[in-house]
């Protein structure tokens, strides 16, 4: 994995040089923002956020076969979210919010069942919300607004039945509420202000017990 992480240095710009220290001499594990499981040299989370780093996110990430946390966010990164991140499948928070990302939400992040959070707010992303992002049993958090997506919010967003927070706010997406995510009985924030939302608030999610208005 040492070799994933250099090969990631090499790509991205560092102007504050806060991976200066990611070099052979030491182990990985103790590089700056890496943490690796107690047992093993296997990568656990990657929190690289607030560093000013610059460029593509490398799709040789997805060979961190045990990684749960991918925090990139307040960066610049720019380029599409690679579909091959939909490899990790103990993947349980990938954070990308406020950088330069384009391109369309990766339908393969659906086999990431072990996600929680998926953060990538303040971006560029263009295209639809994948209605296959309703087949994850565990999400809680879905936070896509500040984007430029298009189309509808997908009916299978009421099969998130453990989501807290979904928002979905300044996006440009358009047509009717579901009806479906009336369902969403664990939601606490619902956010869709500034879209091109059409019809009625539907009925069914003035019955969400646990949402806060």
């Amino acid at each position: 994995e040492t070799e994933v992480l250099l090969s990631f240095k090499s790509i991205v710009s560092d102007p504050q040089n806060a991976l200066s220290g990611w070099n052979i001499s030491y182990s990985h594990c103790t590089w700056f923002g890496v943490n690796c499981t107690s047992n093993t040299t296997k990568v656990q989370s990657l929190h690289l956020s607030s560093l000013g780093l610059f460029g593509i996110i490398p799709p040789q990430l997805s060979n961190l076969t045990s990684l749960k946390t991918l925090d990139l966010s307040n960066n610049s990164f720019f380029g599409q979210i690679p579909s091959e991140l939909g490899h990790l499948t103990s993947l349980q928070h990938i954070i990308l919010a406020t950088n330069n990302i384009s391109g369309t939400i990766p339908v393969s992040l659906s086999d990431c069942l072990m996600l929680e959070q998926m953060s990538f707010e303040n971006n560029k992303l263009t295209g639809l919300l994948p209605s296959e992002l309703g087949q994850l049993p565990r999400l809680k958090i879905l936070d896509v607004s500040m984007n430029n997506l298009t189309g509808a919010i997908p009916s299978t967003f009421g099969n998130l039945s453990t989501i807290t927070n979904l928002s979905i706010a300044r996006t440009n997406i358009s047509g009717k509420i579901p009806n479906e995510l009336g369902r969403l009985q664990n939601l606490v924030m619902l956010q869709l202000s500034e879209n091109q939302l059409s019809g009625e608030i539907p009925f069914s999610i003035f019955n969400i017990s646990s949402l806060e208005y």
